[in-house]
């Protein structure tokens, strides 16, 4: 297959540790007919590793995000979503058995502003999870700008991104923070993939950045690069 050289930017390990981000969570039986409540969460880990969810007005910047759910053969379903105090949350009702894709984006988020004007950023932002009901299936094909895919197998995540439904580059950085508030760097391998230890149970969080270096102006203000970034949560069970 083909792929995709690209430029990754990572801000200062401080800034990825303690950054604000977005994830998503998942509960459901995985049962046919049984409904899967998915929750966006704002939040981050504070400089004690203690991990916080931001409510309230802080969630109001998220109104602009969409929502799918793609099922074994591909079909999308756009999901409503409203605000509630920690979240923004829709669900589906899956009508088979199969692994479903959940995806959301936010091409809406305003510009980061920093202390020198020339850093501003305009973010943009993806979210992957997967849900199993019954027997697993075949994974769905990347279909976002940035996208990943997951599988976990025996004690190991094994994480296989993409930018424009091409692999990335042997060598490209991923970040991953795991249930007890840490992170590190992972690389990608010359098959395209990265593998991360299960060390214990809980959410996971695999990341991948991609920085296009082309300025413009949104809502009124300057930036001077996109930050493209993509989080699939994990959950272990």
């Amino acid at each position: 297959m083909k792929t995709i050289y690209l430029s990754v930017l990572f801000l200062l390990a401080s800034l990825v540790s303690y950054a604000d981000g977005y994830w998503l969570e998942l509960t459901g039986s995985g049962k046919v007919g049984d409904t899967v409540h998915i929750r966006i969460r704002y939040g981050g880990v504070d400089e004690q590793k203690n991990r916080y969810i931001k409510s309230g007005t802080d969630l109001d910047k998220m109104k602009g995000f969409e929502l799918f759910s793609f099922d074994a053969a591909g079909h999308k379903k756009i999901i409503p979503i409203q605000q509630y105090d920690s979240s923004w949350a829709g669900y589906f009702i899956p009508s088979s058995d199969g692994q479903y894709t959940i995806l959301a984006k936010n091409e809406t988020l305003p510009v980061v502003e920093r202390p020198d004007s020339l850093q501003n950023i305009k973010p943009v932002q993806y979210l992957c999870a997967s849900y199993n009901v019954g027997i697993n299936s075949k994974q769905l094909a990347p279909v976002q700008y940035l996208d990943i895919r997951v599988m976990l197998e025996k004690n190991t995540i094994i994480a296989h991104p993409f930018i424009q439904q091409q692999p990335v580059v042997k060598g490209t950085k991923l970040r991953i923070f795991y249930p007890d508030n840490h992170d590190e760097p992972v690389t990608v391998d010359n098959e395209g993939k990265a593998v991360v230890n299960v060390i214990t149970k809980g959410l996971y969080l695999v990341r991948l950045d991609w920085v296009d270096h082309t300025p413009g102006s949104y809502k009124g203000k300057k930036y001077y690069a996109i930050r493209h970034r993509c989080d699939y949560a994990v959950e272990v069970k």
